[in-house]
């Protein structure tokens, strides 16, 4: 169970990775293979990571084990250590996560609903107004983001709050990193964070 878990947990890492830069790619128009040039030249220099991607990945990630342990629930199995799995680790409450937990059905289902938008646009005849609405999508995009994460901040006091960002950067960028704050947080651009 536990290795089936853990096994479970990576693929939907893996999975969640994928839609939010398939999303980010059709919502921008950006090619990868130019980005996986640009990047493969040189590892060696670190690139800030901005705390709303963290953000994003942590909700989007909760949303699909939230959706993985219902399934479990479903065939008659505890979805329970799933489900409470992120929780656990950071040691919240059900009342310090229930507003993270919402949050993060609230955000898929609205990205869902953007995506759909821009494959529906990407699909039909592309022209200037395409490529104006996909921009309007992607700002869309932000909004929603930006609105879910402020969402998150002001349910946590300042002390879960902190402990939440922490996590944030020790799960999904383990290793010492410059993270660039986004306009909703009260970490400075450029200041260094250590899990």
């Amino acid at each position: 169970m536990a290795r089936r878990l853990h096994h479970d947990v990576i693929m939907a890492l893996l999975s969640i990775m994928l839609v939010v830069g398939s999303m980010r790619q059709l919502a921008t128009g950006q090619s990868t293979q130019v980005e996986q040039q640009k990047t493969s030249k040189d590892y060696s220099q670190l690139k800030p990571v901005p705390l709303a991607h963290l953000y994003q990945a942590f909700l989007l990630f909760q949303s699909h084990i939230d959706a993985k342990a219902a399934e479990l629930d479903a065939e008659g199995k505890d979805g329970a250590p799933m489900r409470n799995m992120l929780q656990s680790q950071m040691q919240f409450s059900d009342a310090d996560f229930a507003a993270v937990r919402t949050s993060s059905q609230r955000l898929t289902s609205k990205f869902t609903d953007l995506s759909a938008q821009v494959k529906a646009n990407r699909a039909g005849a592309q022209s200037a107004t395409s490529a104006e609405q996909l921009k309007v999508l992607a700002n869309q995009r932000e909004a929603i983001l930006n609105g879910e994460i402020l969402s998150v901040q002001s349910s946590l006091t300042p002390e879960k709050r902190a402990a939440f960002e922490a996590f944030l950067v020790k799960f999904f960028a383990p290793k010492k990193i410059r993270i660039q704050a986004s306009p909703s947080t009260n970490i400075q651009d450029g200041e260094a964070v250590h899990p």
